[in-house]
């Protein structure tokens, strides 16, 4: 195991641990809201002095990360998301000034992770990663989709379901691998003809500007696939003012687990939506915790891989009823530590732990 050295000093001892999320993403989306939302309740729960700095464009961030880890107000760590393409000079900037990094959400795209590989190799400062298993969030929203399609018996003659999907960026991780877990599940169907991929940015007003198009050229749709929830929400205001009938003619979700969308799902006006991911940060805290406080977390890896779950419309209920919108204080965020919990032996981040602890907090409430 490689140990380098970036543990607290005796001089810091009592002192808050510094950490800096560079946020790629406006702070209108809502997924990045509940990814900031947790990750500011985790850091306040183990006392870490945490800052949010937006910065949207690639040469943003180059130059808000050159001037943090430079300047005098300089983090113990970064914790960054490789969106756009600026991501491995981050790498670079962090790694001559010795700040060790920590990459949440997006990782490198495929031609980099083959030239530098991952945590801990080319870039010894990039300590470790989490970032969600996109391919298979997308994998699980078309089977769902397809599923609830094929149930409602809205299939074409000779059985065919025709659908649309509405990727992200090209250049980012997430919407290549999301677009693949479609390919994938788009493969193992028979009935299933993917008609065409629409780039609409993430955006939901771009989604919302595209579906009347998108139907008027392809009316025999029956599921559109968004890869965020931003998308499916643009898609649903679109077929409401075109008089459709969203979750009975046609099916549409989404990924990310946006409150808006969960609260759309639990009225059956989306078929689905894919996520938790917005937990990876809270969760890279902790680990981030534990390691300054030496407890290196690469005795079990360096590299995460968190799963998402599908929240269908009677999932969605049990969800709003156990944890509701944004009430991250329900989470014991110390509780996953292994520095507060000495009889931890290993990590356990999955969704379904933390929906368990708070249904059984809930029990215990007056």
């Amino acid at each position: 195991m490689l140990v380098l050295g970036f543990l607290a000093s005796a001089a810091d001892v009592g002192k808050p641990m510094k950490v800096d999320f560079i946020n790629a993403i406006p702070a209108h989306y809502q997924f990045w809201d509940n990814l900031v939302g947790a990750m500011q309740t985790a850091a306040q729960q183990l006392e870490i002095n945490f800052t949010n700095d937006v910065a949207v464009k690639p040469e943003e961030m180059v130059s808000e990360v050159t001037r943090l880890v430079n300047g005098p107000d300089r983090p113990d760590y970064l914790i960054l998301s490789m969106h756009g393409t600026s991501h491995t000079t981050l790498l670079k900037i962090a790694e001559d000034a010795k700040v060790p990094v920590f990459v949440i959400n997006a990782g490198l795209l495929e031609e980099d992770k083959k030239q530098y590989g991952g945590p801990r190799e080319h870039f010894k400062y990039w300590i470790g990663q989490m970032l969600p298993d996109e391919e298979r969030a997308g994998y699980d929203l078309a089977r769902t989709l397809l599923d609830r399609a094929e149930e409602s018996g809205k299939s074409l003659p000779g059985g065919s379901l025709e659908i649309m999907a509405l990727g992200g960026r090209e250049e980012d991780f997430p919407a290549v691998l999301r677009l693949a877990g479609l390919g994938r599940a788009v493969a193992n169907d028979h009935a299933a003809a993917l008609e065409r991929i629409v780039p609409a940015n993430w955006s939901q007003d771009e989604a919302k500007a595209r579906t009347p198009l998108i139907l008027e050229r392809f009316p025999n749709t029956k599921v559109i696939w968004a890869a965020n929830d931003a998308m499916a929400l643009g898609v649903l205001a679109a077929l409401e003012e075109l008089g459709r009938h969203p979750g009975e003619d046609i099916f549409v979700g989404g990924i990310d687990w946006d409150d808006d969308a969960v609260k759309a799902v639990a009225d059956g006006k989306l078929t689905a939506t894919v996520g938790g991911h917005f937990m990876d940060g809270a969760w890279a805290l902790v680990l981030l915790y534990d390691y300054h406080h030496g407890i290196d977390f690469a005795s079990e890896r360096t590299d995460w891989l968190s799963k998402m779950l599908p929240l269908t419309k009677e999932t969605a209920k049990e969800y709003l009823n156990t944890f509701g919108v944004g009430n991250w204080r329900k989470v014991d965020f110390r509780s996953f530590s292994k520095s507060y919990n000495s009889g931890l032996k290993k990590y356990d981040f999955s969704l379904n732990k933390v929906l368990l602890d708070l249904k059984a907090a809930k029990k215990g409430e007056p």
